[in-house]
Parts: structure tokens; sequence; C-alpha cells
């Protein structure tokens, strides 16, 4: 008997936590996606990703691209970002972490009245076109920055649900997936192992992490600049609780690997695009 009891305990032990409570129905996951703005999100990322594909060019007219090359590759993206593609991996991201009981508490945040203004907040500062005003925003915070305390309680939000650390995870595979795509479009004199790619990115990292912590400060102060700082703290509970912790791991867990899995997609199409141009075949 005390085998047994000790068998069952070290299996116990070893479940995931989902494995340990009954898991998320299709349709608290269909609810989770949607009303927490993944849905939107993952719509948007084709966008932002040609946006930052374009500006990386224009700053670079020196690039081994051609404008033909750049152009079929820009309308290609959405191709690799699919959000019908996409959005099975983030799913599944929620169902491994989460268990029904954990889906229903952040549902009940999403659906309380402060959860669905800071969807909203944030599905408005994630689209393309939000850039400019964030831009502008940050003139305006020079000539009346923000009170001191205000920005405490971001950074405080900003480390609950561990922003910097996802968007350079987010930043450094793309980056890698992009950048191994466009290496085996070159001759093989020219080729560099993924793995001195991979180094040569890590060397990187500081200098990744140091922009996009300016970065995220300045988009917190914006996306939720409308929030009360009573507000604010009661976004940073839910976001401390340990629903709160489990749900945001998993989106972001889920986001980074849809877009790495585009990004390795993309990467690919980068290949192939510049070969066939090359040789002067159909595309």
């Amino acid at each position: 008997m005390l085998r047994i009891i000790w068998t069952s305990l070290m299996v116990a032990l070893l479940l995931p936590a989902a494995a340990l409570g009954q898991s998320p129905s299709a349709d608290q996951l269909d609810h989770l996606y949607h009303k927490s703005g993944l849905a939107t999100l993952v719509e948007q990322i084709p966008a932002g990703v040609q946006a930052g594909f374009d500006q990386t060019f224009s700053d670079d007219p020196g690039s081994a691209l051609s404008p033909q090359q750049l152009k079929i590759i820009h309308d290609r993206i959405p191709q690799a970002y699919a959000a019908d593609d996409i959005r099975p991996g983030i799913e599944a991201a929620l169902a491994a972490r989460l268990t029904a009981a954990d889906a229903k508490f952040v549902l009940d945040w999403l659906n309380s009245p402060l959860g669905r203004k800071c969807t909203a907040l944030e599905s408005a500062a994630a689209a393309p076109e939000a850039l400019q005003a964030m831009q502008t925003y940050a003139q305006q915070l020079q000539q009346l920055p923000p009170p001191r305390a205000r920005v405490a309680l971001l950074d405080e939000l900003a480390t609950a649900v561990k922003a910097v650390e996802n968007a350079v995870e987010i930043v450094m595979n793309t980056q890698l997936a992009v950048a191994a795509g466009m290496m085996a479009a070159m001759p093989a004199e020219q080729q560099k192992p993924l793995g001195l790619i991979h180094d040569q990115l890590e060397q990187l990292r500081p200098q990744i992490t140091a922009a996009v912590q300016s970065q995220t400060a300045l988009a917190f102060l914006y996306t939720y600049q409308e929030l009360s700082e009573d507000e604010i703290r009661r976004y940073l509970t839910f976001a401390r609780s340990a629903e709160g912790r489990r749900y945001h791991a998993a989106a972001s867990e889920g986001i980074e690997q849809a877009l790495t899995a585009g990004s390795l997609k993309l990467g690919s199409m980068i290949s192939e695009i510049v070969q066939a141009t090359e040789n002067q075949s159909e595309i």
C-alpha cells in the first residue's frame, strides 16, 4: 500500500499543473482567444511584420536584396503568419498550462468592466497605426513627464507579465529565423553555420534588451494612459495571481512559438524567392 501511495505521489509531482485539474473546454479556449484580444493581436501580426521588414530595408540602401525581391517578400509575409496557422498553437499552449478553473478565473477578469477596458486599450495599442501615435506621445512626455509613482506602478505590471523577457525572446527568435532564411539563399561559400548566427545574435542580447526595456516603458505608459492608478493596481493584482501568472505565461509561450514558426516559414520563403528570382524563374 505504501508503495502505491508513494508511486502515485511521484506521478502527481511530475504532471504539469493543467493535468491536476480538468482541462479547459473548447468553448473556454475559444472565449479566451477572442475576449483576451489574442485574436486581434494575431490578425495584426502580418501588418506589423511587414512594417518592420520595410523599415529595416529602407534603412539599409546597400541591401543585397533587389527592390523586386523586397516587394515579393513583403507581399508573402501574410502567408507566413496566417491567423489560421497561428491560432491552434496559442490555444494548445493555453490548454497545456491552464485548468478549467484557471480559464474561468481569467474569463471572469476579462468579462469584468476593467478587464474589458484593458483588453480594448491593449488591442488598440497593438495596431500598426498606433505606432505614429505612440511616437507623438513620447514627444509629449518630454514636455510633461508622467508622475514617478505611475511609472513605477507600470514597471511593476510589466515585470509581472514578463513583458521585456518575452519581447526579447520573440525578437531574438524572429531575427534568427529570418537570418537563417537569408543565409540559405546565399552562395554556399558565403553561408555561415546556424550555430554561429545564433552566437552572433546572443552577443547583441544586451543591446536588444536595453532597447526593448525602453520601448516597453513607453508602450505601457501609452497603452494604459486612460487607466487610473487604482485601476492599474487592480490589473496588477490579477497579473500577480497564480491564475493570472499561468495565463500570461501560456499566452506569451503560444505567441512566441507562433511567431517563431512564422519566422521560420518566412525565412524559407525568402530563400525560395531569392533563388527563384536570381534564376529568373516564375514565383
